[in-house]
């Protein structure tokens, strides 16, 4: 599955790659996400209170969190040849930051890493991680939805260590973690 995510991050548009994300919290108990920016558009899902969310633009009291992406990925649009987005109701974002990005089980960063190599293993290491690297400002939540979470190094066997990419898609920009040591390496 992951591989599937990554070969088709591989091939989106250079643009996608390089759009500005900005990162707000979900300031209401319940928001929906619509597949367009009006209240007649579908509830794709619902976000909890404190789950962070990238918002790629905002426009008519609507902010834009995912790419654009073909509408036929959705059940109910098969066949169509429409682009769609995720939307929620800007009012209900905050700048302000939530206590912790890992509160709520089922949060955004943990959405982004749950197709990690080994998650069900070291699942509270990679959030934690995660989290400190984001807060930090060496990570953004857009990172690691855009590459999927941690993937296990084949250079370092027979040791289980794990590495991401914060940045652009490049050996340059790899953070590897021992999780036994919960420790980044570099």
């Amino acid at each position: 599955m992951k591989t599937f995510f990554f070969a088709c991050f591989l091939l989106l548009p250079s643009s996608f790659a390089f759009a500005k994300v900005e990162a707000y919290f979900v300031a209401v108990n319940e928001l929906n996400v619509r597949l367009g920016p009006s209240l007649q558009s579908s509830v794709a899902h619902v976000m909890k209170q404190g789950d962070v969310v990238g918002v790629f633009e905002q426009k008519g009291g609507w902010a834009r969190i995912s790419e654009y992406y073909p509408a036929h990925f959705e059940s109910s649009m098969k066949g169509s040849t429409k682009q769609l987005a995720r939307w929620v109701y800007s009012a209900h974002l905050s700048k302000q930051r939530i206590n912790n990005l890992i509160s709520s089980p089922t949060s955004q960063l943990e959405e982004a890493i749950e197709f990690s190599d080994d998650f069900s293993i070291h699942r509270s290491i990679f959030l934690k991680i995660a989290n400190d690297l984001i807060n930090k400002g060496r990570c953004t939540l857009q990172d690691f939805v855009r590459n999927g979470g941690w993937y296990r190094s084949l250079s370092h066997k027979p040791e289980a260590i794990y590495f991401t990419y914060c940045g652009k898609t490049h050996i340059s920009n790899r953070i590897y973690l021992d999780p036994v040591k919960v420790a980044l390496l570099n």
